[in-house]
């Protein structure tokens, strides 16, 4: 928990005091990983759960629905990345 808290810190500080369009490119970093947090979050909590207390009929429908929420968090991080290295080093 302690590292999360580092990270989120430092991107909001990197976002708030950096100047315009990094400023920007951080702020839409924190969205996109707060995004990618809410899916894991629900997968969790209520996916998870859900699926564990499941009839057999209907495991191929939480099957999909996880496949869909992993897919969607992989690429929420993988384009949160992209976006902070290009404003990190491709923006001045």
């Amino acid at each position: 928990m302690h590292r999360r808290f580092v990270l989120v810190v430092t991107g909001l500080a990197v976002a708030v005091f950096s100047g315009g369009l990094v400023a920007i490119g951080y702020a839409v970093v924190l969205l996109l990983h707060a995004a990618a947090s809410d899916i894991f979050w629900y997968v969790s909590w209520r996916h998870w759960p859900a699926r564990i207390f499941a009839v057999s009929e209907e495991l191929p429908g939480f099957q999909r629905e996880l496949h869909v929420l992993a897919t969607a968090m992989l690429l929420l991080v993988a384009v949160a990345f992209l976006v902070a290295l290009v404003f990190s080093v491709g923006v001045r």
